[in-house]
């Protein structure tokens, strides 16, 4: 039961052609009725102007023989029964009569109005307890007034006797549509079968196969589906190639803090001075302190990585800016290092805010252990016609130029004497600049000496954000 209420293209296709059937049926009912009670130019009136014109003629070709007009007239009338028997006109279909110039009833035909009342030649609509419309005219030599009529009801029975019962137009039709239902089908399971071809071959793939379709995509509304199914599993093999790739270094980097950690244990456990014990310590919290480095910055990518479409929050960049400065202040201090923030003294913004953090403080970390002793880092933030501008320079040794291709992979490092790092700092902030649509670019230090890092986005509109 439930698998014939799941919705299908093929039930889709059936249920627009049933729809595209009513839609046509009721347009043909619809220039139907216009056609046939159209005022004058309809079929029911131009009936009605007809058999006034016969009945006139008559009057003609009896101009001095009355007995002679009212038996033509009477056999007119019997004709008239006739055709509507044999035809199945319902009743006041079509009705005459035709007086004389004092008033005098001289025939009758048809079940018609009882009295008619006088008025101009043409076309009238009569009220009373049955509705007609009438058509008037006199003979050529005015000697006879005619009078032909048409009951509403008698219309409308013989409307609907054409149209909808099933003696009539809808009867052929019911007979012909299961006959047009059947190419109708083989053309709907025809035209589904290269779907079923493709769902048959990811059926029989294996987990992890992610190989492109081998479908031949002939047809044009195929074509799209299976081009965007194979950008997809290529995408998904780049992304897999590339944890992988993650895991590997990820272990390999691991491995190195957890060696020294295990080896400044094995020596603070066999010291034999308390020097010696001292400096197994030092080095056993170096250890430590790399490994949680490590750990988190991975932490971190990964929650860059993983995360979805972020909800906006409003954050102030400046904050973030001068906070950093502030976390990174005891290690340049350690070195010698002046720290800077240039900018206003509030930056709205709207965005995810760990990855401004991620940025800011990754930036500034890099250019505090990587800087040069005793030298300058500087943080700028501006904002620019609609757009924020964030850059972060140093006066150091700078970036090799035939690394700068590679600088913002993973566990690509460049040489620093003294420092020893994992290679994931710029990573995480590529990885957060994507959060922001951001664009980052290289450039010169201060004074020409070291590395700058810029990075521009477009500031979303916020009305609550002063401009």
């Amino acid at each position: 039961m439930k698998v014939g209420l799941r919705p299908s293209i093929a039930k889709r296709l059936w249920l627009a052609l049933l729809l595209a059937c009513v839609l046509v049926w009721g347009a043909i009912y619809t220039l139907g009725h216009w056609m046939v009670y159209a005022e004058e130019s309809g079929s029911f009136d131009r009936e009605m102007l007809a058999l006034a014109q016969g009945v006139t003629r008559l009057t003609e070709a009896a101009t001095d023989d009355e007995g002679r007009l009212v038996a033509m007239l009477e056999g007119l009338g019997a004709k008239i029964a006739s055709d509507s028997e044999v035809l199945g006109y319902p009743e006041g279909f079509l009705a005459f009569i035709v007086l004389d110039s004092q008033g005098r009833l001289l025939a009758r035909a048809g079940a018609g109005p009882k009295q008619v009342p006088d008025g101009p030649d043409g076309y009238a609509n009569l009220a009373g307890a049955q509705t007609y419309r009438a058509y008037r005219t006199q003979s050529a030599d005015g000697r006879y007034r005619i009078v032909v009529t048409q009951s509403t009801r008698s219309r409308r029975l013989n409307f609907d006797s054409v149209m909808i019962s099933r003696e009539g137009l809808l009867q052929p039709l019911l007979v012909a549509f299961p006959l047009v239902l059947l190419p109708v089908w083989l053309s709907v399971h025809s035209g589904l079968r290269p779907l079923r071809r493709l769902s048959s071959e990811l059926a029989q793939r294996r987990p992890g196969d992610l190989a492109p379709l081998r479908v031949t995509a002939r047809y044009a509304e195929l074509e799209p589906l299976v081009r965007e199914l194979n950008t997809t599993l290529a995408r998904l093999h780049a992304l897999l190639q590339r944890e992988r790739s993650f895991l590997a270094d990820a272990a390999h980097e691991l491995r190195t803090p957890l060696a020294v950690i295990s080896a400044q244990r094995d020596r603070w456990i066999h010291s034999s001075s308390a020097e010696e014990r001292h400096r197994a310590t030092q080095r056993l919290d170096q250890g430590i302190a790399r490994a949680g480095r490590l750990v988190g910055q991975l932490l971190a990518l990964a929650r860059l990585d993983a995360e979805g479409p972020h909800e906006a929050a409003s954050v102030d960049l400046a904050d973030i800016a001068r906070d950093s400065l502030a976390i990174q202040a005891a290690e340049a201090r350690s070195r010698g290092i002046e720290l800077s923030y240039r900018g206003p003294d509030q930056a709205p913004c709207r965005g995810p805010q760990q990855a401004f953090e991620s940025i800011i403080d990754n930036l500034v970390s890099n250019a505090v252990r990587y800087g040069r002793v005793g030298g300058r880092v500087e943080l700028q933030l501006e904002r620019q016609a609609g757009r924020m501008r964030l850059e972060v320079r140093d006066d150091g040794p700078g970036i090799a130029p035939a690394l700068q291709d590679r600088l913002f992979e993973r566990f690509v490092r460049g040489a620093h004497d003294g420092q020893n790092g994992s290679g994931l700092g710029l990573a995480i902030v590529r990885s957060a600049a994507r959060r922001i649509d951001a664009d980052i670019e290289l450039g010169a230090g201060i004074d020409g000496r070291g590395v700058a890092f810029c990075l521009q986005w477009a500031l979303p509109s916020d009305p609550s954000t002063p401009a």
